[in-house]
């Protein structure tokens, strides 16, 4: 955003929706996702097609399962991610010293 605003920055507010949306929009390393897909269970379309058929609407319960199911999934990715940072991390650890009663520490 801050290459896009004004130098007395006084146009920051018009341009954080498209911040927003660009950021809601990106797909996240941990998860694989977007945010909004996150969220909502869908993709983001920036402008929607108009349709060749009529629109069938998604049941509340097809809805609420779409949803539960991109929770899950999302949940597994972020658990696997974890594991991945940790795997990384663990590589640069040495082992704890083992002291005895009377070592001199420094």
């Amino acid at each position: 955003i801050r290459c896009y605003v004004t130098y007395q920055q006084e146009n920051w507010t018009e341009l954080l929706a498209f911040a927003e949306v660009a950021y809601n929009n990106t797909v996240h390393s941990s998860t694989g996702l977007t945010p909004f897909q996150i969220n909502t269970g869908m993709d983001f379309v920036l402008m929607p097609e108009l349709p060749k058929q009529p629109p069938t609407s998604m049941s509340l319960t097809e809805l609420m399962n779409s949803l539960k199911k991109g929770w899950e999934d999302t949940k597994k990715a972020l658990v696997e991610a974890a594991k991945n940072y940790k795997a990384q991390a663990d590589k640069h650890r040495s082992l704890q010293p083992l002291f005895k009663v009377g070592d001199r520490v420094y």
